[in-house]
């Protein structure tokens, strides 16, 4: 079972911001969490007023935030970036 992924404008500028190695490493990793057969397992659910449960999944000493439907088999990444700036907006 594979999650399709999608990422939104502000993720992908994240993305290009990185030196390419981690850029790589990062999108690897996000890809290998899109084929595991429960993604929803590993990652750490943020608390806080979401309209949806949102996620961090802890790639080195960076976080993607994303959220995911079971249902459609579907992973949204949301923001990607240093753990200690990227839960200053959530």
């Amino acid at each position: 079972m594979t999650y399709a992924v999608e990422y939104t404008p502000d993720a992908i500028k994240d993305l290009k911001r990185l030196p390419k190695l981690d850029r790589n490493r990062i999108f690897n990793k996000i890809q290998e969490y899109a084929l595991q057969s429960s993604p929803e397992r590993h990652p750490r659910q943020l608390t806080g007023n979401f309209n949806i449960p949102i996620y961090s999944l802890r790639i080195g000493n960076y976080r993607v935030i994303h959220s995911f439907d079971d249902d459609k088999l579907f992973i949204f990444i949301i923001e990607i970036g240093l753990r200690k700036n990227i839960y200053n907006s959530y």
